[in-house]
């Protein structure tokens, strides 16, 4: 019947069976394409401004309501960024006020998920980074990007410190996507 597949229980014994877990029940994304800055610096991590998938709010990220608590969220950022001198942008995934996919504690170092470190003072750098999440939830869920700058820089996404009107600089796209995957 339609929806089945052929499955073995490694004795040579053939049956037709259902299929299983693994199927994306959802995809959501969250699109920025205006720019935002920041002074935040260290630890002290901060919101990227935008809206959610609906245009809705303040902060740029991403909402599912997962349909079983069994599910899994695959959560993935594409996050252009540069900084006011030729240093790093750390970026945190968050869901919902819980830093998830951060690294281990080591001395004073900053914990991130990820980082964007520009080549050079004025270019830009895509940072991307996938986690599946495992929520145990059917409440609505928010995922975003926090950021900070490193101590006495500034932060930008989307476009260059400077952002001149010229066609020797750019602006880019950002992005966050998830996905709701079935047990």
């Amino acid at each position: 019947s339609a929806g089945e597949f052929l499955k073995t229980d490694g004795s040579g014994a053939l049956s037709f069976a259902e299929a299983g877990g693994g199927k994306v029940l959802q995809v959501i994304q969250s699109v920025k394409t205006d720019t935002d800055s920041t002074s935040s610096t260290g630890t002290s991590f901060v919101d990227i401004a935008g809206t959610d998938q609906a245009g809705s709010g303040s902060v740029w990220c991403v909402k599912i309501t997962p349909s079983a608590a069994t599910s899994k969220i695959l959560c993935s950022y594409s996050v252009t960024v540069s900084s006011s001198g030729s240093a790093t942008t750390n970026l945190v995934l968050v869901r919902d006020s819980t830093d998830i996919c951060i690294a281990d504690t080591g001395g004073s170092r900053v914990r991130a998920t990820g980082i964007g470190e520009a080549a050079h003072a004025d270019g830009l750098q895509t940072s991307s980074h996938s986690f599946l999440d495992s929520p145990s939830s059917t409440s609505e869920l928010t995922y975003k990007v926090t950021w900070a700058a490193i101590s006495g820089h500034s932060a930008y996404c989307n476009r260059s410190k400077t952002d001149t009107d010229s066609s020797a600089y750019q602006r880019a796209a950002s992005t966050i996507t998830v996905m709701e995957i079935g047990a």
